[in-house]
């Protein structure tokens, strides 16, 4: 184990897969730079996952904790960014599970960053996809595609998340989902058709 800190500039400049080596070294400052960098974008990932901000903040400190407690087991196997996204969306899912007697959790004040700026999930489709909420005007079919985003399968659900929300390539969900990239797509593609689809149901 190391017994000095990473110099304070070294732990900023450090990539995150160099910083979780020197945790599984036993250095907690480079933990601390880890947590820093991510813990706001796996908070607003849990919270789309769960709709619950009490939950996602729970999740996130397991997340987090299991990161430190496996770190030697980490072995330059995938990005960090990978392995912490998919440790985080199993955790959510066992949450999901446990909450199945409940319904599904509203998506009213789920957000999406746009630089500084943050929107509502029918504005943060990119512009090249079917867009089932052009008109941004409609708060009735903006509340159904909350709601349809809300109530889909997790796996369909995890795509657009990563995808609209954080913006990530097919190729990097795959990684973090454990399948293939065409499936990726095809999940992606058949969520976009589904609030396509929600937009066309009549009251």
């Amino acid at each position: 184990m190391p017994t000095t800190r990473m110099p304070e500039d070294d732990r900023r400049q450090a990539s995150d897969e160099v910083l979780i080596v020197r945790v599984a070294e036993g250095d907690v400052s480079a933990f601390e730079v880890l947590v820093t960098r991510w813990q706001d974008r796996i908070v607003a990932y849990a919270w789309r996952m769960l709709g619950d901000r009490h939950a996602a903040e729970d999740v996130t400190q397991q997340t987090f904790a299991n990161i430190l407690r496996r770190a030697g087991s980490f072995g330059h196997r995938a990005k960090f960014a990978t392995y912490l996204y998919r440790a985080a969306h199993n955790l959510c899912l066992n949450e999901r599970r446990r909450r199945m007697r409940h319904p599904a959790a509203s998506l009213e004040t789920a957000r999406a960053r746009d630089g500084d700026r943050d929107m509502p999930l029918t504005a943060a489709l990119p512009a090249d996809t079917p867009d089932p909420a052009n008109e941004a005007g409609d708060a009735e079919r903006n509340e159904r595609i909350r709601r349809a985003v809300a109530e889909m399968p997790a796996m369909y659900r995890q795509v657009v998340i990563l995808r609209v929300f954080e913006q990530m390539p097919f190729a990097r969900i795959s990684q973090i989902a454990a399948t293939n990239e065409n499936t990726i797509k095809s999940r992606f593609r058949y969520a976009l058709e589904h609030l396509a689809g929600v937009l066309e149901e009549r009251p």
